[in-house]
């Protein structure tokens, strides 16, 4: 009899491989025999590597891709009994414990296609039993990890939250009917379709946050250039959040995700400090001249020391495109949220450091080239900027 080391589980075509090896000829005529094993046989060959192909389409390394595979065996479902449960079955069958395995998971994919259930080997009877399927629950996210502190089914329907989606739902209906009045003219939509990325990613349900970008009464004056305005930079850019904002929207109309997933979406963000949107919270006032090279006053180094043009060199200004192609296959909530995460702390998180750091910089240096009687001005001007780094 093989002797299977109890904790270690093959995957993909080294699996299938290995099961072959063992078996040599008898292989093909148990496969004959046990219809199932040649479906596991073409489900498992290949498996691993099309996973790596599309961890490698993603921009992993291959020593990236190996670290998190040695990871993955901590978490995959190779207990002792699980384990001794296969070797038990394989001495009363007499067919090889890789086999038993095998014709497990097997079962497991056709009975849930079939059956509307799933199949589980349970280690306690010692013996496999059909549970039945789960009941769909209104929050999809299955990952702990990717759910707000706060959040649980039915978040949705809070009255804070169902007013904010409605009013959300409202903006965009127009937004979306002004993009398809400019097309049907033949006229370029752009300014619409930036809107519709601001207000897409914008849900309004914090009255302590409130909705402040191109809105006069929340503008505040440029110390630089106390004569006009102060830039309004959005710290996550709505370019960048609204692709996964817009996904999980599309999962939700083909059944696959829920409103409730769309609030932990936001709510993630926020328990993140990296809220989306038109908010306060996720709005940098910026001197002008820190912002962008096109404000007036910028001199040479102004304009190779800006925001956008730090973000640009860094790699971190990432167009919505890009965005919309790392999210384009993600199949279900639980994977987008998987995304939405590694995104904010490698992206985002670095871009508001960025943007944050430059604006002081800006400040530091200006003031510094300030007399003392201007200073009293400059420096109550410069505390009414919001967004910027805490003390």
């Amino acid at each position: 009899m093989i002797n299977i080391n109890k904790g270690s589980v093959k995957f993909g075509t080294s699996f299938v491989e290995s099961v072959k090896e063992t078996l040599g000829q008898t292989y093909e005529a148990v496969k004959e025999a046990v219809p199932v094993v040649g479906q596991v046989e073409e489900f498992y060959a290949g498996s691993e590597e099309r996973a790596q192909s599309r961890l490698l389409e993603r921009g992993f390394t291959p020593e990236q891709i190996q670290a998190a595979d040695v990871e993955k065996q901590q978490y995959t479902k190779t207990g002792e009994a699980t384990s001794q449960f296969i070797q038990d079955v394989s001495d009363v069958t007499n067919i090889a414990p890789e086999l038993v395995q095998a014709g497990a998971f097997a079962a497991e994919m056709v009975l849930d296609a079939r059956m509307g259930g799933r199949m589980t080997l349970d280690t306690a009877r010692g013996a496999a039993r059909l549970m039945p399927a789960e009941p769909v629950q209104a929050l999809t996210v299955t990952d702990p990890r990717f759910i707000a502190k706060g959040i649980a089914e039915g978040v949705a329907e809070q009255p804070q939250f169902a007013a904010a989606l409605a009013q959300r739902d409202d903006a965009l209906t127009k937004v979306r009917a002004n993009i398809a009045r400019r097309e049907a003219q033949g006229k370029p939509a752009t300014k619409y379709k930036k809107e519709l990325a601001g207000k897409g990613s914008t849900l309004d349900y914090d009255p302590d946050d409130p909705i402040v970008f191109e809105k006069a009464r929340y503008r505040v004056y440029d110390p630089l250039d106390p004569e006009r305005t102060a830039h309004q930079h959005h710290l996550f850019a709505k370019a960048q959040s609204y692709p996964f904002v817009e996904k999980m929207e599309e999962l939700i109309s083909l059944g696959k995700a829920d409103k409730d997933d769309l609030v932990n979406m936001f709510s993630f963000a926020d328990m993140l400090d990296v809220t989306m949107g038109n908010t306060r919270k996720n709005m940098l006032d910026a001197p002008g001249r820190s912002h962008i090279d096109a404000a007036p006053g910028s001199t040479q180094f102004d304009k190779s020391r800006n925001i956008h043009t730090l973000l640009k060199e860094f790699d971190l200004e990432i167009s919505g495109k890009k965005v919309r192609e790392l999210v384009a296959d993600a199949d279900n909530a639980t994977e987008l949220m998987s995304r939405f995460n590694d995104y904010i702390f490698e992206s985002v998180k670095p871009q508001k450091a960025v943007a944050q750091r430059i604006v002081e910089d800006f400040l530091e240096r200006h003031k510094r080239s300030l007399p003392k009687d201007q200073l009293p001005m400059f420096n109550d001007l410069a505390s009414k900027l919001g967004g910027r780094l805490k003390r």
